[in-house]
């Protein structure tokens, strides 16, 4: 295509108005896949896009695709952590939801009790479509959404809302469904489940930990920099040649601007001047 300054500036100005205007009369106007009106011009248009390519972008690297699309924004160290965070968070929640539910099957015989351990675990389990209804970037688990929703309870039996923290904390722990009922079953405290759990646990990481001075620690390779950005590969030679026979080009053009230009405006001021002041 030939360049045309006119062609560039009206379809600036008005071309720019007119398919303004369109828009608003025609509802579809300019948008993506609304067929092809001209099909000669837009089978044209789709193979001169697919075939060429802007010189410029090939000395600046840039590929053709993010001049036709929306740039997309480049993720950094701070987002993917902020984003592996909250997908563990949420992992971590929905495991919790499965000893919700698990405890609910345990109960399934005899649903329609008004003890508060069945109140307790009915209202747990409907927590549970509530948790699964929020956003995976929620930042908060299925025990912390409970007990948020447990301490904003007004009305509301104080020995079910006890037996239901005690239960969100046995889950917060870990334990499973089945030492969490058979505690409740034989009317065994939970809070004592909660220390015994714990000091098994405190137990099983001492032995765990043994040795762990002899280990590499386990660092990060996806990011390299300070910035947290992925360090990009090597210039091609082709790459290299191009940008070298651009700057070449561009020194011509400021020399050329300055002889063209410069040169001749300071002449004719000196001129003007010499004529304006030599005059008496």
């Amino acid at each position: 295509r030939t360049p045309s300054f006119k062609r560039s500036l009206s379809a600036a100005t008005k071309g720019a108005a007119k398919r303004a205007l369109m828009r608003e009369i025609v509802p579809y106007y300019g948008k993506r896949g609304m067929g092809w009106s001209n099909p000669k011009k837009a089978a044209y248009n789709h193979l001169y896009n697919m075939t060429t390519a802007n010189p410029i972008d090939i000395v600046l690297d840039k590929p053709k695709s993010s001049r036709i699309s929306s740039p997309q924004k480049e993720i950094t160290r701070v987002d993917y952590e902020n984003k592996a965070n909250a997908l563990a968070i949420y992992k971590r929640g929905l495991k919790q939801c499965e000893i919700s539910m698990a405890l609910r099957e345990h109960i399934k015989d005899d649903i329609l009790n008004d003890s508060p351990m069945h109140k307790a675990i009915r209202r747990l389990h409907s927590y549970v479509s509530g948790y699964m209804n929020k956003t995976m970037s929620c930042g908060f688990d299925y025990c912390d959404m409970c007990n948020e929703r447990l301490l904003k309870l007004q009305r509301i039996n104080p020995e079910v809302k006890e037996v239901c923290l005690n239960i969100v904390a046995c889950i917060k722990r870990g334990l499973s469904a089945d030492d969490i009922f058979m505690a409740l079953s034989s009317n065994k405290s939970l809070i004592s489940l909660i220390c015994e759990h714990h000091v098994i646990e405190n137990d099983v990481i001492e032995y765990e930990t043994e040795g762990v001075g002899d280990r590499l620690p386990i660092t990060s390779c996806a990011y390299s920099d300070s910035n947290g950005q992925q360090p990009k590969g090597d210039l091609k030679t082709w790459q290299i040649v191009l940008r070298c026979i651009a700057a070449i080009l561009a020194f011509v053009l400021l020399i050329w601007v300055i002889a063209e230009v410069v040169f001749p405006a300071l002449l004719f001021g000196l001129i003007f001047l010499s004529f304006l002041f030599g005059k008496k």
